[in-house]
């Protein structure tokens, strides 16, 4: 983080990853203020989040000025079970931040190339499905669908020491 000034002017993708990127010291408003210098078009921004905490105002600024934005929310499951299945999360809690999300990035549109793969700016919900939460996973999807998100995009990712056992 402390020499990322070297980096920033030729840097075409920035990608934030845990620990959760929202409550990192490092990553205050100071770095987004100096990332804001160098906001342009080619530039593809990306944060995973847990939607525990929402972004200040020069990260706000900073995600405005650019084209290429995912926001990908991880998502366990919904109410008690996703709360049983990831230690501290808060249902109340992230649908507040994930609908602020949303409203933040709802006029990206620009496509994104990772890894061959094409997403869609937005927001792309992250859910890893296990045994613990498979069975919860009809209603996790209502609840996205209810929020009624013009580009859906989900990774779904499944875990499981033995998968022999997953339905």
């Amino acid at each position: 983080i402390y020499n990322i000034e070297k980096f920033l002017p030729n840097l075409k993708f920035l990608i934030l990853t845990g620990g959760e990127p929202t409550i990192q010291k490092k990553l205050d408003e100071d770095f987004y203020e100096k990332l804001n210098q160098y906001a342009n078009e080619d530039l593809t921004f990306g944060m995973i989040t847990n939607c525990s905490r929402f972004i200040g105002e020069n990260a706000i600024n900073f995600i405005k000025k650019n084209k290429k934005v995912i926001i990908m929310p991880s998502l366990d499951g919904v109410g008690e079970i996703g709360e049983w299945c990831r230690y501290g999360f808060k249902m109340k809690i992230f649908h507040k931040n994930l609908v602020k999300w949303i409203e933040l990035v709802k006029d990206k549109t620009e496509y994104v190339v990772y890894d061959r793969i094409n997403f869609r700016s937005g927001i792309l919900i992250n859910i890893c499905v296990h045994n613990y939460n498979l069975f919860n996973m009809y209603d996790t999807l209502n609840y996205l669908n209810d929020l009624k998100l013009k580009k859906s995009q989900y990774i779904l990712s499944f875990n499981n020491a033995n998968d022999r056992y997953i339905c």
